[in-house]
C-alpha cells in the first residue's frame, strides 16, 4: 500500500471513530432534534465507509482530492 493511500486509510478510520463515538453520545439522548442530528451522522459514516472503499479498490489522484475534501 502506497504511503498516500495508507495515510488517506488511517484519517478515514480515524474520522470514523470519532464519528461513531459522537452518535453513540447522542443515542443517549432520545429528543427529536438529536434524532435528527444522529441520522445525519450515520450518513456521514457510510460516505466514510463508501471513500474507504474507493482508496481500497480504485485509489487514483482523483479519489484522493475527494476524499482530503470531504475529510476536512
Amino acid at each position: 500500500m502506497t504511503n498516500q493511500k495508507k495515510e488517506l486509510t488511517q484519517r478515514i478510520e480515524a474520522k470514523r471513530k470519532l464519528l461513531q463515538a459522537h452518535l453513540s453520545q447522542l443515542k443517549a439522548d432520545t429528543t427529536g432534534a438529536v434524532n435528527n442530528e444522529q441520522d445525519k451522522l450515520q450518513d456521514q459514516i457510510e460516505k466514510l465507509d463508501s471513500a474507504l472503499r474507493e482508496v481500497t479498490n480504485s485509489f487514483s489522484e482523483s479519489v484522493a482530492k475527494k476524499i482530503n475534501k470531504w475529510l476536512q
